[in-house]
This record gives C-alpha cells, sequence and structure tokens, in this order.
C-alpha cells in the first residue's frame, strides 16, 4: 500500500494551522463567524504557501454543522467528508487541462443547473485560474456578475497579474506571503517531533532557505532526509542532498573580498573549482553574505538569517570595510552570469572579484602617451589661478577663479565665443568650436576620479555614427573654466564629429547628464579645437561647413578681434 506524502498528511485542517499567513487567516474566520462570507475569492500568492489548504478549510468553515468561533469543528459529517475528500458539494476544477470556454460554459451550467447536495453551500475551488483563456474568463465574469444564491468561488493562482482585472474586481483578493524562515523552522520542528526525526537546529535553517518560502517544499526535503538518513535531518545531509558544498567557501571568499585580497579569493575560487564545488550555490551564497555585512553595517543585522557562527564573524568583520565597497562587491556579483560560464565555470566570479578588489582602472591608450609626453615647466605658484593647486575640479556651488587676462604671466587670450546649436541650447550644453586657432593653453591635471567616471558612463553610448565616450576620451585636455567642461581637441575633425553627434537633442540630453553626474555639479560642456590638424583654406566650424553645403555662401568674415 503506498503511503500518504508527509506534506498531505500535515495539510492544515483548520484557520490556526495554517503557517505564516496571520492575517488572511484571521480575516476569514472572522468573515464566517459574523456570516458575512463573500460569493467570489482571489487567493494570490507564491506556490507552497497554503492557498488551496485554506480554500478547502473555508469550504469547511462555510458548511461546518458546529463551527467553533469561525474554525471548522473537524469532526461533523460535512468536514469528514471534505477531509476525506468526497464531498459532493466541493468542486475542485484545474483551470490548467480545463482552460478553454467550453469548460467555462459547463462550468456556468452545473453552478446554475443544480444546488447543492447536502451542504448549505456549494464550493468551487479554481485552481492556477491565470490558465484560462480570454474568452473563458470572459464567460467566468458573467457567472461571477451574477452568481448563483448557493454558489461560492475560490480562484487560486501563482500569477495574479494574467488575471483579467474585471475577474479581480468581483473577488475580495487575498495575497499569500512567503512563509518565513523563521515560521517554517517552527512547523517544520513540530513536524519532525510528531514523526519521530531527530534534526538538527541548522539542518532545519538550511532546509527552510533552501524552499524559498514554501512549506510544501520544505516537508518533501525534510521526507526525502529523513528516508535517506535513517530518519534524522542533519546539516551534512542537507548539504550533500543540495548540492551545497559551495556554502562553506562563502564566508571565506567573501572575507577576502572585503579586505581586498586579492590572490587569496583567487586561489579560494580555484581551489573550489577544481575540488567539483558547483559555482552558482557558491555564487547565491556569497551574495547572501555580502547581503548580510550590508544589513549589519545598516543597523538591521537582527533580520540576518544565517548561522550563528558566519553571523558573529560577519558582525566582526563589517566595521572593518566601508560602505561603498560593499555596495560594489554586491552590484559585482549580482551581475556576474555563473550560467554562461561553461569552460570555466569560476571565471565570472574571478572577474567580479578582480573587479571589486582592483586600486584602480588601468590608464587608457589614449592616456598613456600624453602622460609619457613631456610638460613644460610648471607656472610660478603667484601666477597660477587661485584653487589649481589642491583639486582639479571645484565643488558644486563653490565659486570657482577665473584666469588673468591676456598677457598676464603667460595666459593665453581666451577663445573666441563658440557657435551653439539649437538642439544643443535646448537642453542647456553648449558644443561649440574655436573659428580661429588657440594659443597653448595649461595642462590638465591628471585623470581625475571625476573624468574617469564620465568615460565609463559614455563608454558604450553609441552615436549616429561613432562612440561618443571614445570620442569624448580622443581630446588633448580637458579642465573645468567657471560652470563649463572645456574640452581642448588636437585634431578638429574628431571635435566637429562629436560636435556633430552633440547636435541631437536626445544625445545631447544623454551627455549633458554623464556630465552633471560625474562632476557633481551643472556643468556645460565646451568643445574647443588648437588648430592643430585643422584644414587650412577651408570654413571653419561644422555648423558653417553645413550652411555651404545647402548652398549658402560666406559674404563676410570677421577678423580676430573685430565684432
Amino acid at each position: 500500500m503506498v503511503g500518504e506524502v508527509l506534506y498531505r498528511r500535515w495539510r492544515p485542517r483548520r484557520f490556526g494551522d495554517v503557517s505564516g499567513q496571520e492575517i488572511v487567516v484571521t480575516t476569514l474566520r472572522q468573515a464566517v463567524a459574523q456570516g458575512r462570507v463573500a460569493h467570489a475569492y482571489l487567493f494570490c500568492g507564491p506556490r507552497g504557501t497554503g492557498k488551496t489548504s485554506t480554500a478547502r478549510i473555508l469550504a469547511k468553515a462555510v458548511n461546518c454543522l458546529a463551527p467553533q468561533g469561525g474554525e471548522p469543528d473537524g469532526t461533523c459529517a460535512m468536514c469528514v467528508a471534505i477531509d476525506e475528500g468526497r464531498a459532493l458539494d466541493l468542486v475542485e476544477i484545474d483551470a490548467a487541462s480545463n482552460r478553454g470556454v467550453e469548460d467555462a460554459r459547463s462550468l456556468r451550467e452545473r453552478v446554475f443547473g443544480s444546488g447543492p447536495a447536502e451542504a448549505r453551500s456549494k464550493v468551487y475551488i479554481v485552481d492556477e485560474v491565470h490558465m484560462l483563456t480570454d474568452p473563458a474568463f470572459n464567460t467566468l465574469l458573467k457567472t461571477l456578475e451574477e452568481p448563483a444564491p448557493w454558489a461560492i468561488f475560490i480562484l487560486c493562482t501563482t500569477e495574479a497579474d494574467k488575471v483579467l482585472a474585471t475577474v479581480v474586481s468581483r473577488c475580495q483578493r487575498f495575497d499569500f506571503r512567503r512563509i518565513t524562515t523563521a515560521d517554517t523552522v517552527a512547523r517544520l520542528e513540530t513536524i519532525c517531533k510528531a514523526e519521530g526525526y531527530t534534526a538538527e537546529p541548522e539542518a532545519l535553517v538550511a532546509v527552510a532557505r533552501a524552499s524559498s518560502g514554501s512549506l510544501r517544499d520544505a516537508l518533501n526535503l525534510v521526507e526525502q532526509l529523513a528516508s535517506a538518513y535513517g530518519r534524522a535531518v542533519t546539516t551534512a545531509g542537507v548539504q550533500e542532498m543540495l548540492g551545497l558544498r559551495g556554502s562553506e567557501h562563502a564566508l571565506p571568499l567573501v572575507r577576502h573580498v572585503l579586505k581586498r585580497d586579492v590572490a587569496q579569493a583567487l586561489a579560494l575560487l580555484n581551489t573550489a573549482g577544481n575540488a567539483g564545488v558547483d559555482m552558482r550555490v557558491l555564487h547565491r551564497e556569497a551574495l547572501a553574505h555580502l547581503r548580510a555585512v550590508l544589513l549589519i553595517r545598516s543597523g538591521v543585522g537582527d533580520s540576518v538569517e544565517l548561522p550563528k557562527d558566519a553571523v558573529e564573524e560577519l558582525r566582526a568583520l563589517a566595521p572593518q570595510t566601508t560602505m561603498e565597497l560593499v555596495l560594489r562587491a554586491i552590484r559585482a556579483f549580482a551581475q556576474a552570469n555563473v550560467k554562461s560560464a561553461e569552460g570555466i565555470p569560476s571565471l565570472p566570479l574571478e572577474l567580479a572579484v578582480v573587479e571589486v578588489c582592483a586600486d584602480q582602472a588601468p590608464a587608457t591608450p589614449t592616456e598613456a602617451p600624453r602622460q609619457a609626453a613631456p610638460s613644460r615647466p610648471p607656472a610660478p605658484a603667484a601666477s597660477r589661478p587661485p584653487g589649481t593647486a589642491t583639486a582639479p575640479y571645484p565643488p558644486r556651488g563653490a565659486p570657482t577663479a577665473r584666469p588673468p587676462v591676456a598677457g598676464a604671466q603667460g595666459w593665453p587670450a581666451p577663445a573666441r565665443p563658440p557657435v551653439s546649436s539649437p538642439a544643443a541650447s535646448a537642453t542647456g550644453m553648449r558644443p561649440a568650436a574655436s573659428a580661429q586657432p588657440a594659443a597653448p593653453s595649461p595642462r590638465s591635471a591628471p585623470p581625475s576620479p571625476q573624468w574617469e567616471a564620465l568615460l565609463k558612463a559614455l563608454r558604450l553610448t553609441k552615436g549616429k555614427s561613432i562612440n561618443v565616450g571614445s570620442m569624448v576620451n580622443s581630446c588633448s585636455e580637458h579642465r573645468v573654466e567657471g560652470n563649463e567642461l572645456v574640452l581642448v581637441f588636437q585634431s578638429a575633425s574628431n571635435m566637429e564629429r562629436l560636435q556633430a553627434e552633440l547636435e541631437q537633442p536626445e544625445m545631447c540630453a544623454v551627455v549633458q547628464k554623464a556630465v552633471c553626474e560625474a562632476f557633481g555639479g551643472d556643468y556645460e560642456l565646451k568643445l574647443v579645437a588648437n588648430g592643430n590638424g585643422a584644414a587650412q583654406g577651408k570654413p571653419s566650424g561644422y555648423l558653417v561647413r553645413a550652411a555651404i553645403g545647402m548652398g549658402s555662401r560666406i559674404i563676410e568674415e570677421a577678423k580676430e578681434g573685430l565684432p
């Protein structure tokens, strides 16, 4: 004879037996006690959280011959018939296999064709109701709009967003939440004690975490463990059955990452990979430990659901790191796609480790020549603009000193006012070009975090014909003047190609936002060509040449220094 599985044997029989759904069962119990039961309910929530069991309890409660404060007594003829599955007035329908309009019409005929056989109400439980087709939903909607006085509908679904809004509006909706780890462990302890199983507390916590809030999955796993290991639920058994051997490497990995010890972290990943550890498990556990550090540093460490020894070590580790490093580690590990690395399973995690622990990004190819190029001797301290010796970029809102007038201590004459396009003016950005070659200007400071942040933000920004980030990085110099970020280009063609992209309002807005976020203020972008590599004898400026290309001609050229 086939025995009854554990989750069916321990299915809740009363509202009080339902775990983790206190608000739902309290509301339903009071509705039954007050005689205010609705004609249609919608039970939503993840699998294994008690939707169908609660629907059966509600069916017993409304038909119980001797209810006790809204609870079914469990001993009357109706309660026993429902528990044993032989009640004629409880109809359970699987919408996944009866999803067509003809099935819905048949249900409507059954509802209005005959009343209850022996109970006060006839209860229809429709499981996975989201699987119905749209015509079937419309047929069901008509049944819910004008229900039979003896019919009660309980619709159960794991995907409430797929249920028609018109159907939802005819029902009282109850959302079943995932069962917490604490509630799951408490229920498992009760069942294991009653079944005669010996269970380690840490093993039950691991089972609860692996079940992801589904009590049915947790009970199935406990029954498997008890069958495989002689009615004993042990931590080693849980790790072996679930393939959780990678969890023991998670805490050391997080420790090495937060201490920025790249060598030890990579060595640990290499050892785990050679030992056949499932990198998906290690990835999931590492994220759980990093999240625990985040919660501890945020002052809510009491909500961490990890083994006690791991929590204690993470509490000691949290003050030794920074919130910025923790956030960067969580982002890097969350983006690691361990499912895509078939040849080297540990590679995504190794890349995440290096990304987190690297002190700074390597210099870009365009920066290296400028760093190696000889530079002119620095100007005397008296001639330097105020603030340039302490910070390359002024803070947002701080007053910024302007360079001295032309001719003072070798400072160049100011460039001619740039010509901005209408599209760029609409967003506040001023892509402009100097019509005449400008005199050499002071060298910009070495690449700063703000500049690197700007390049990182724009590295994947594609224009119509160029990569905008690469073209920004091709400038020979960048500096802040007042509320302007000035980019100086050796090549006029590069400047004009970037200017052409910035004349598109969408691209202009994207670049403007990146500049403001990277430099921490409302800076405008200004493009300047210093004349090297510019074509001679041709009208300067992208807009001028574009106008000539459309048939315009130059009437008069303004001379330098004249209006």
